[in-house]
């Protein structure tokens, strides 16, 4: 069952589960079978649901959990950005995103960014960083983690070789 937390709200869901299944596990069967936008920021496997008293799910108890599942969550927040690049451009999602960002590996739109969020970051990174490569939506979509995003900037490299990206349409908005 999923339901939405936080500002902005973000999608977070709750397992319960028969078997021991790996969270990467889970995550990747739901991008196979699922679109982008309804595959969870944030899974937690609980040992039941809880339930109302007429034996249904009961949402308003579902959130409580996860509020407290998320906040214990922050404790481990994966690998810190390095250096200061990665360091100042999760301090400049965290502002756009208005949420802390501590993984360098935390997907962009799985924390909560949309288009608008992305055209915010695009335009606060050609601001903070005037004499670099102009950044694009197409290689915000290709390079959509802190650690990929800050070697690609770094490096000026060339046209984005992720595989989708050939896929994505851009024109001046």
């Amino acid at each position: 069952m999923a339901v939405t937390l936080g500002t902005p709200p973000t999608l977070t869901a709750a397992v319960v589960l028969q078997q021991d299944v790996a969270p990467d596990s889970l995550r990747q069967r739901l991008r196979d079978s699922l679109p982008n936008y309804m595959i969870p920021a944030s899974l937690h496997a609980l040992d039941t649901l809880p339930l109302s008293a007429n034996g249904k799910a009961d949402r308003q108890a579902l959130r409580q959990r996860l509020l407290a599942c998320e906040a214990t969550a922050t404790g481990s927040p994966g690998e810190a950005p390095q250096g200061t690049v990665e360091q100042e451009m999760a301090a400049l999602w965290s502002e756009i995103l208005r949420r802390p960002v501590a993984d360098r590996h935390a997907d962009f739109f799985l924390l909560g960014g949309d288009s608008l969020s992305a055209t915010r970051l695009i335009e606060a990174v050609k601001g903070r960083y005037p004499g670099s490569r102009s950044l694009s939506l197409r290689e915000l979509f290709a390079h959509s983690n802190i650690a990929e995003l800050c070697v690609y900037l770094n490096t000026h490299g060339a046209p984005s070789q992720h595989p989708h990206a050939k896929h994505f349409e851009e024109g001046s908005l």
